[in-house]
């Protein structure tokens, strides 16, 4: 390779390359050069493309030797149309949300990141019907290692202070025990342990919240936050702390936060 020649793939010096000019000094051929550039840069988007064909992450080694904290990431957003519950070492759990604008569902479904494409029924599996949580939206849900958690939420007439929690392994619900006042669109995060649920809306703009224990399917009613009513706000679970900022309540939108709640608390 010459001077002033590409120091990617040593194109010579003066055949209209500039880039990786070794003096620093610009060609004339600038055409040429723009050229060579693109051919250098579209065969390494090539290669890299070679390299993740055929590649599928593997569900054991992605999921298997996780704790349930590590797991509490896997709380999936509120899509348009399902909220999605969370993710079990079988796939993606999906469950309810609003089908149209006048129909809410509270069926789901249990998708294999590792189907079959020949067989592309293999991708989807129901979840069982029987004893699920009635049809609602906006609510609560969590994955706590072995079941996904749903809670509370609005059918469209009524707040609900219900919830279940459902295993794919026995496919079958378990209803949660009856304790926080109902809600809808409230801040929620799971530590690995407990499910912190806080604020929210009723008919009214809210403050309060609660944990729950999936192990032992009860509740423990949070202190005061210190942080005014709302619903919508953003809620993360630091590994040390529930974590609360922003919403929405009163017609106003909150910038106020964080709002602190440390560990170990009464009822642990």
């Amino acid at each position: 390779m010459g001077p002033g020649g590409c120091v990617r793939c040593e194109y010579p010096a003066g055949q209209g390359t500039a880039h990786g000019r070794l003096d620093g000094k610009r060609n004339d051929h600038l055409g040429g050069a723009e050229r060579h550039i693109v051919r250098v840069l579209m065969a390494e988007y090539r290669g890299l493309l070679q390299s993740l064909a055929g590649y599928r992450p593997s569900r054991r080694r992605s999921l298997e030797g996780n704790t349930p904290r590590q797991r509490r990431g896997s709380r999936r957003s509120f899509g348009a149309l399902q909220p999605r519950g969370g993710l079990d070492g079988n796939g993606d759990a999906r469950l309810g949300g609003r089908l149209s604008a006048a129909t809410l569902t509270n069926t789901g479904s249990r998708f294999d990141p590792e189907w079959n494409p020949a067989a592309p029924a293999s991708a989807w599996n129901p979840v069982n019907p029987t004893g699920a949580p009635t049809a609602r939206e906006d609510f609560v849900s969590a994955w706590d290692g072995t079941r996904m958690i749903v809670w509370g939420g609005y059918n469209g007439t009524t707040y609900l202070d219900t919830g279940a929690m459902y295993s794919p392994a026995a496919y079958s619900w378990t209803a949660t025990t009856v304790s926080l006042p109902a809600r809808a669109r409230a801040a929620f995060a799971f530590t690995g342990e407990e499910l912190f649920i806080w604020g929210g809306y009723n008919g009214a703009y809210l403050s309060s919240g609660s944990r729950f224990f999936p192990s032992g399917n009860s509740w423990s009613a949070l202190p005061s936050s210190g942080l005014t009513i709302r619903e919508k706000a953003a809620a993360v679970w630091t590994g040390e702390k529930f974590m609360v900022w922003g919403g929405f309540g009163s017609g106003t939108f909150k910038k106020d936060g964080p709002s602190l709640i440390s560990e170990p608390l009464p009822g642990a």
